[in-house]
């Protein structure tokens, strides 16, 4: 799916991975439409996601969603993936 998206066409910076997010995401009538329960869900997970994060940054937790050597997923361990920077190609 990454392949299908215009990723080049993407800013540079921070926003990257939000402008990512929102290519990969699409919007039908099934999709978008969630009851109040899974909504409720949904937003308390965004939250906790959050604090988990800041727990993190101020050494007040250490959670395994930040590890830096966590598992990965498994195309990865099989793909040649080229990564291009500022003109450099690195693989």
């Amino acid at each position: 799916m990454l392949e299908s998206l215009p990723l080049n066409e993407n800013a540079d910076g921070f926003i990257f991975d939000n402008e990512m997010l929102v290519q990969l995401t699409k919007y039908s009538p099934e999709a978008s439409s969630i009851d109040l329960w899974s909504s409720w869900v949904y937003g308390l997970g965004v939250l906790l996601c959050s604090l988990k994060y800041r727990l993190q940054k101020m050494h007040l937790g250490q959670f395994r969603i930040f590890n830096p050597n966590g598992r990965l997923l498994g195309w990865l361990y099989n793909t040649e993936v080229t990564l291009q920077v500022g003109g450099l190609s690195t693989n």
